[in-house]
């Protein structure tokens, strides 16, 4: 039987898949191995958190020093810097969600190594007045609390057919590997993308081949709303909001930049 802790980290890696899919899967795509790298840099938090006499709250790790195989190097290396402050978010983020402090800003250093094993970096945690942190200089953070997730909501599919929107990506289109599948010849296989981003729901369209419009308008990217009716091949999906108390609020236009 797993013990508190094993159950722990089975919901820390389950949270932190969601995660990676939404925050690094469009910005990097899928090989550049920002799922290990994220992962163990969880753990190595999980593992060095400090618990200290007076403070109801532990204090995490800020210091991380992460060793990867070349190859992988390699494939971060264009965009290492944009990765390494993606993942330095993620660890706030991670912080806020246990309760842990941080003294201050997390600090990743990534380094090239032949002889570490793919898929398995190597991390080190330390706290910044741990003796050869070397981060005395840092500004400190201020941990946010966590944002509250949306209401749940549905899409109601050419008058008839009732979708829930369950989880934190959800794929809409013609090919049966969707989460929503829509039976329409003129809808594209991968049509469209509902991300979940803080309180909001946004849509994206992915490379539709004859686009999406939303309330009339064609679109790109857009914060939905209770009541927006989206337009993609030749059927009309209204996003529902499940607020029974509240009256369905009024189209919103769509955004150019999310």
């Amino acid at each position: 039987m797993s013990n508190s802790h094993d159950d722990h980290i089975l919901r820390l890696e389950a949270r932190l898949e969601r995660w990676i899919e939404s925050t690094f899967a469009a910005a990097f795509g899928p090989r550049l191995d920002v799922f290990d790298l994220a992962l163990h840099l969880a753990r190595a938090m999980e593992g060095g958190v400090r618990h200290e006499a007076g403070t109801p709250h532990p204090v995490a790790p800020d210091v991380y020093r992460v060793t990867v195989h070349d190859g992988a190097y390699a494939r971060l290396r264009e965009r290492e810097a944009e990765v390494i402050d993606k993942l330095a978010a993620y660890l706030v983020s991670l912080a806020a969600q246990n309760e842990y402090r941080l003294s201050r800003q997390p600090a990743i250093t990534l380094t090239p190594d032949p002889t570490c094993q793919p898929h398995h970096p190597q991390v080190s945690a330390q706290h910044t007045d741990d003796p050869n942190s070397g981060t005395a200089g840092l500004a400190a953070v201020n941990v946010p609390s966590p944002q509250p997730a949306p209401p749940t909501a549905h899409l109601l599919i050419n008058g008839q057919l009732t979708a829930p929107l369950v989880g934190t990506i959800i794929n809409i289109g013609r090919m049966e590997d969707n989460d929503v599948t829509i039976d329409d010849p003129y809808v594209s296989r991968h049509h469209v993308q509902i991300r979940q981003r803080g309180s909001d729901r946004l849509l994206f369209d992915v490379g539709s081949t004859r686009g999406t419009r939303i309330n009339g308008r064609p679109t790109q990217e857009h914060r939905l709303r209770s009541g927006d009716v989206i337009e993609i091949g030749r059927s009309r999906l209204i996003y529902i909001e499940d607020r029974p108390d509240e009256p369905l609020a009024p189209p919103t236009d769509t955004l150019e930049q999310v």
